[in-house]
């Protein structure tokens, strides 16, 4: 690992869902890419992760449906309860309202199961490599290309490096020198439950977002519909800054005591839980520095409030791999300078709009009695189209608007 690589290499920097799909557009594109990652194999840690229209249209473009065959539901609708009294607010439709919309289907399924579907595909192809226990410490920047140092010592060259490295990024602070996150004072917990041990009262076909002041909660079916995921979010201080760890279950049901019977009594299920507290980028993150770039939660991170953090890094996986495509070596700072240009309107809209969903999910008072108001007035239909910006997004059109015909 030590020699130099040619100049159409490119090394990427975490082999997570942004890592991978990363990888394989790039190899699609005939390109050679190595990933680096620091553990020293899959992680299979993680819980239910919903896909859109905008993310599954990618995942069938790279190929990767059939792999998942088996492990996807697809929700009929989201379903959005009072917590407190259990009242149905409205039913948002999904299934096949929402994938003749916007011509991809609404996935929901178990994050492992998409990292192992994505890794089976990066590992058959035969223009990926994949280094574990690969910790990039360091990196420089050069025009003759980029050279990544690892925590080992070893140093690699490359034509470009690219930061795939999550929400705890180390390129993004070591080598650009973003600033520390900061604790959003909100707190997430998440569990697994069989579907059999679900209460008959909870919905097992749709996504339900339960409401209640300064918390809610998600469920949907993951494994095919053989488990339910669900997350858990509170604004509380006192749950600390731990950033992923197993949970106290009394943490949640001190914090539930007052809520809709039907969602208690499914809190109550779970054996084990796992926390973990929201952070989010103190200032905007410059993502490009010479042949360096960040993609994903790396450079745009945002809170979970309107699922999007993994088809973020979808959408930027595909844009970059086009703007790559037929690059010469001494174009390729421009061309990631593009990419950030044409990347970063639609992800800040997202992550602005992942924390106003976040203010409107916790509301209390009046302003929680006006949002239950208009949610049970308006026509689902048309609060759906309030989302056609998100879902309707395909990466030709993003590069259209952007100007980009022919590379």
């Amino acid at each position: 690992m030590s020699s130099a690589r040619g100049d159409s290499e490119i090394l990427i920097a975490g082999a997570g869902i942004a890592g991978l799909a990363t990888a394989l557009a790039l190899a699609r594109s005939g390109h050679g890419v190595t990933l680096l990652e620091k553990r020293s194999g899959v992680s299979q840690d993680g819980a239910g992760i919903q896909i859109g229209p905008n993310g599954s249209r990618i995942l069938q473009s790279l190929g990767v449906t059939a792999k998942l065959q088996g492990k996807i539901a697809q929700p009929s609708a989201i379903r959005v309860m009072d917590g407190v009294s259990g009242r149905n607010l409205t039913r948002l439709p999904l299934g096949e309202t929402i994938e003749r919309r916007h011509g991809a289907p609404y996935w929901v399924l178990h994050r492992a199961d998409l990292h192992e579907a994505l890794l089976t595909c990066v590992e058959t192809h035969p223009n990926v490599t994949i280094c574990y226990d690969a910790d990039v410490v360091a990196a420089r920047s050069d025009d003759a290309g980029v050279t990544v140092g690892l925590s080992s010592g070893e140093t690699i060259e490359a034509a470009l490096l690219v930061g795939a490295d999550g929400l705890w990024s180390t390129v993004r602070t070591r080598v650009m020198g973003a600033a520390p996150l900061v604790f959003t004072g909100k707190s997430a917990f998440r569990a697994l439950l069989p579907a059999a041990a679900a209460p008959p009262s909870i919905s097992l076909s749709d996504t339900t977002i339960w409401l209640r002041p300064q918390a809610h909660v998600v469920h949907y079916p993951v494994r095919g519909g053989d488990e339910l995921a669900i997350v858990a979010i509170f604004d509380d201080q006192a749950l600390g800054e731990t950033w992923a760890g197993d949970a106290d279950k009394t943490a949640i049901t001190a914090r539930t005591r007052h809520v809709a019977s039907p969602l208690r009594d499914l809190l109550q299920q779970p054996d084990r839980w796992r926390q973990w507290s929201l952070y989010t980028p103190a200032s905007a993150v410059t993502w490009t520095s010479g042949r360096i770039v960040l993609i994903g939660d790396a450079a745009h991170p945002p809170l979970p409030f309107l699922a999007q953090g993994g088809v973020m890094a979808l959408e930027d996986a595909v844009i970059l791999a086009a703007l790559l495509q037929n690059a010469s070596p001494a174009q390729l700072p421009e061309r990631l300078q593009r990419f950030e240009a044409i990347r970063r309107p639609r992800t800040t809209r997202v992550m602005q709009a992942s924390a106003r969903n976040g203010q409107i999910y916790h509301q209390d008072g009046w302003k929680r009695r006006a949002r239950d108001a208009v949610l049970a007035a308006t026509p689902p239909h048309i609060l759906m189209q309030r989302y056609d910006w998100l879902y309707g997004w395909t990466a030709a059109g993003e590069l259209h608007r952007a100007g980009v015909i022919d590379l």
